[in-house]
């Protein structure tokens, strides 16, 4: 079983109001081979290095990152995409890297399985509290 798969993607950071998190998303041809390797939802060790711009050592040598492997429907298709984390999220703008960024990726299984936790679309909804309102006496 190969436990490692190259491919290359978007970046996309996502700043709700609660959460500050990014996401990659893979082709369909990515989730079958991605499948036939034995992948699934599950934390994955990720390597991403910029696509496009070189001699800036950070993007050169990549940032390694722990990250969600994640099933989506999308027009009725299953597809994978890749949620990262706030902390890394964090870690990749410190590196220099850019929300809409094309990168090259190393999705690398883990020697133990640990399986993702899907995005909480509450997460994303403000929150008011009470207080704020005047109503609260």
């Amino acid at each position: 079983m190969d436990t490692t798969y190259a491919t290359h993607g978007t970046l996309f950071f996502i700043d709700g109001f609660c959460t500050k998190e990014g996401i990659v998303g893979l082709s369909q041809e990515d989730h079958l081979n991605l499948i036939s390797r034995g992948f699934g939802d599950e934390e994955v060790a990720l390597t991403v290095r910029s696509a496009e711009r070189s001699g800036r050592t950070a993007c050169d040598e990549g940032v390694r990152l722990w990250a969600s492997l994640l099933t989506i429907r999308v027009d009725g298709e299953e597809k994978f995409q890749i949620r990262l984390s706030a902390e890394a999220v964090g870690r990749l703008k410190e590196r220099g890297f850019l929300d809409l960024e094309p990168v090259a990726l190393e999705i690398e299984k883990l020697p133990y399985t640990i399986p993702s936790e899907q995005f909480d679309p509450a997460a994303f909804e403000p929150k008011l509290d009470e207080s704020l309102l005047g109503m609260g006496l």
